[in-house]
């Protein structure tokens, strides 16, 4: 399973290298699966529905008109109205100047926000046992089919501190180059260390971590 972990900044990193190109939330993540570690910021997204969740933009009546007409157009939602609901009920990280770093999680240069996990659904099946196992508590996923690395596997889960499972989007399978037969779960950082890695390095109990 590939694991790639994301930091969210308010200064420009140092000893890491702008992706200095236009590219996709999801694009930038696979170019971190293929074991690049660079940072991006504003000037780099070139998808509207990113911008508008990770707070990239600022949200005047203008830029969301756009984008909910864009939702439209290309059949992400069945009317105006439907795609004003489904903005409103999107995660949203709040808005500023932000640079995010994006690195394979085996050569971390820093401490993720929050850790993207890729697999096939019985490897992914298996890492949900283990999380329930361990809380309790079922996982309760916000599942759009939509944005579903930066809203679902990005914002989400720093917003609500909680895990969160997606099945992929158009988008993330196209440019973010996600395989038919593959997931994704993605974990907060603190929960990652705590319920993930006693697991990946055999232990049992997360407080001994």
């Amino acid at each position: 399973m590939d694991k790639v972990g994301i930091a969210i900044l308010n200064e420009k990193p140092d000893g890491l290298p702008s992706i200095g190109h236009r590219a996709t939330h999801c694009n930038m993540v696979a170019e971190a699966r293929k074991g690049k570690a660079f940072y991006a910021e504003d000037i780099n997204y070139s998808c509207g529905f990113a911008i508008y969740t990770l707070g990239l933009g600022r949200d005047v009546p203008a830029f969301r008109k756009a984008l909910a007409e864009d939702l439209v157009s290309i059949k992400n939602a069945a009317g105006m109205e439907i795609s004003g609901k489904l903005l409103e009920s999107t995660p949203r990280l709040r808005e500023g100047e932000k640079f995010i770093v994006f690195f394979p999680l085996d050569r971390m240069p820093m401490e993720p926000d929050v850790v993207l996990i890729f697999g096939n659904p019985s490897e992914i099946m298996d890492l949900v046992w283990k999380i329930t196992g361990q809380t309790g508590e079922r996982l309760r996923s916000s599942i759009g089919g939509i944005g579903s690395t930066c809203s679902e596997c990005t914002a989400q889960p720093i917003i609500s501190g909680e895990p969160n499972l997606s099945v992929g989007c158009c988008g993330t399978r196209r440019f973010g180059r996600l395989d038919d037969n593959e997931i994704m779960l993605s974990l907060p950082w603190k929960k990652y260390k705590s319920l993930i890695v006693p697991h990946d390095q055999g232990l049992s109990d997360p407080s001994s971590a």
